[in-house]
């Protein structure tokens, strides 16, 4: 998650409509059967929905179980769907292990679309599924209204990953998984939302590891609470004229009249004015998880602290330069010093400028940043990442609960990206997958096809890593200890396509001691 403004891609179900499409391949499910096509290395079953569409009286609701169809079919994007990737050879009564990828977007944005998994699938003999779910204002805004209807508040993105999580639980055999050996993962925003189930009991039991890119919360997971939540939502029903003179956020009681009003109003506003909305919110005030003592019980890192999380193999990774990308929207590459205060004290206030220019020194020697631009996206990468990773996996392994943790961070930079960007947010979603490179990140003509590239050792480490975790728990390579102080905090570093190697140098220490006493 990032607070820099993102397009809004919020997917909300208009319906489902069967397809006529003659299928390669027809899987029944306890809901009907699901077509789905041929590729050159398995087969894919695309826009699976795994729940009710969440339109009418199902907005503001937890997801629901969908109804049973009586064809074969495909479906339209306007549902909760998923997409599955597949070995050509998934039905020949082996139980493969299952992967599923919550895509980023920082909960506005972002789709299942952007991790394709038909090559890792059929490379790695497992079980590929890539997943959607409500995003913005509808999925993760609450309020008390919605609450007296549905025992909820807001978190319905959490919701319906849950529930993807449930139907694979229950149909995934027949697609040649194996129920009991379920990886959850996910890239920045999914990876926040990976870190939430852990501390999320009602997720407790339907995954089996966990794999986290790029993300485990904000700042060091300190969330909002459902008073947050409340005067969020009270300004998008304000802006979409729900409220009235009775009813409205100075209103010393919502009585039930007033609730049933506000259902009402807020589900009959159509979807093209909440995205108008929710690109007018100030991005200190974007729609995020929050404690909603349901879904959420308690601030996460206090429960992670405590013991009182889902204990199992977990690995979380980090890339270097992990805001350049998002930073750039905002700061030129060519910032000067002025750009640097900026941004501090818009971050931070002004009076933490000269401490942070002794953490982050600019200037052509060693040990400096060669650019502003490059101390700024540093600033930005600890704080949001590096710090945070760290401590989260520190709380879990200070239990003593012998959990099987692990961490890789990678300062490799292929010869495909602007050099100005290092190693940026999300590469590893690139590689891992071997879908080639995104063209607004470099300079260059993009591979079709990593594995068509001399790069292809990397995506084969990166899959070899996720997939090991998903098998055995472990990412499968020899003298990769577990990350816990007795270790001293090991972790994989990537350097270069034929470069990894196990290290324990402290990542970011001083800075990280700064971020981590004003970030909680």
């Amino acid at each position: 998650m990032h607070r820099s403004t993102l397009a809004l891609v919020l997917l909300f179900a208009l319906c489902c409509v069967g397809g006529s499409i003659a299928y390669d391949v027809v899987v029944p499910t306890i809901y009907g059967d699901i077509g789905g096509l041929a590729t050159d290395v398995g087969y894919e079953f695309t826009s699976v929905p795994f729940a009710k569409p969440p339109i009418g009286n199902l907005r503001m609701q937890p997801p629901q179980e969908p109804d049973s169809w009586q064809r074969a079919g495909t479906w339209t994007e306007d549902c909760l769907y998923m997409s599955i990737y597949v070995p050509k050879n998934f039905n020949d009564g082996t139980k493969r292990d299952v992967f599923i990828f919550s895509h980023g977007g920082a909960f506005v944005g972002g789709s299942m679309s952007t991790f394709i998994g038909r090559d890792m699938a059929n490379l790695t003999n497992t079980i590929v599924i890539s997943i959607n779910y409500r995003l913005g204002i509808l999925g993760l805004l609450g309020h008390q209204a919605f609450l007296w209807e549905s025992g909820t508040y807001g978190n319905y993105l959490l919701m319906d990953q849950r529930r993807a999580f449930q139907w694979v639980r229950d149909n995934i055999r027949n697609f040649g998984g194996n129920p009991r050996s379920v990886t959850i993962s996910g890239f920045s925003s999914g990876s926040i939302s990976v870190a939430l189930h852990a501390v999320s009991p009602l997720s407790w039991g339907l995954y089996h590891k966990a794999v986290g890119l790029s993300g485990v919360g904000y700042s060091g997971t300190q969330l909002n609470d459902r008073s947050w939540i409340t005067d969020v939502m009270w300004t998008v029903l304000e802006k979409v004229n729900c409220t009235t003179l009775l009813c409205n956020r100075n209103s010393l009681i919502v009585g039930p009249l007033c609730a049933a009003h506000l259902r009402q109003c807020f589900r009959a506003v159509p979807i093209e004015t909440l995205i108008q909305v929710q690109n007018t919110i100030d991005e200190l005030v974007k729609p995020r998880p929050a404690v909603d003592g349901f879904v959420v019980p308690a601030q996460p890192l206090d429960m992670i602290k405590s013991g009182f999380y889902y204990h199992v193999p977990t690995l979380h990774a980090v890339g270097n330069n992990e805001s350049t990308v998002l930073l750039s929207r905002n700061y030129p590459l060519d910032s000067d010093e002025s750009h640097f205060n900026s941004y501090v004290t818009s971050m931070f206030g002004a009076a933490l400028i000269p401490h942070v220019k002794e953490l982050y020194p600019v200037g052509p020697g060693a040990g400096q940043y060669p650019t502003w631009f490059a101390a700024m996206s540093k600033i930005d990468t600890d704080w949001y990442y590096t710090c945070p990773t760290q401590r989260w996996l520190k709380a879990m392994a200070a239990t003593g609960s012998q959990d099987q943790l692990y961490m890789y961070f990678s300062d490799y930079v292929g010869p495909w990206y602007n050099p100005a960007l290092g190693t940026f947010h999300g590469m590893d979603t690139i590689y891992a997958p071997g879908q080639g490179c995104i063209a607004a990140y470099t300079p260059r003509t993009c591979a079709p096809a990593l594995l068509e590239t001399p790069e292809r050792p990397l995506v084969e480490l990166l899959q070899g890593i996720w997939t090991s975790m998903a098998k055995e728990g472990n990412p499968g390579m020899a003298g990769w200890p577990t990350y816990s102080a007795a270790n001293n905090y090991p972790y994989l570093h990537i350097s270069g396509v034929n470069n990894a190697f196990i290290d324990s140098a402290p990542q970011q220490a001083q800075q990280c001691q700064l971020w981590n006493s004003i970030s909680v």
